[in-house]
C-alpha cells in the first residue's frame, strides 16, 4: 500500500518537496513519519 501511496504523492512531488524543505531535517511531518 505504500508503493501506491508514495506514487500518488510523485505527481505532486515537486511542489510537496519544496514544503518539505522548509522543514527541519530529521523532522517528522506524520507524512514521512517511519
Amino acid at each position: 500500500m505504500r508503493e501506491e501511496y508514495y506514487r500518488l504523492q510523485a505527481k505532486d512531488i515537486d511542489n510537496w518537496e519544496q514544503k518539505r524543505v522548509k522543514r527541519l531535517p530529521g523532522e517528522h511531518d506524520g507524512i514521512i513519519g517511519e
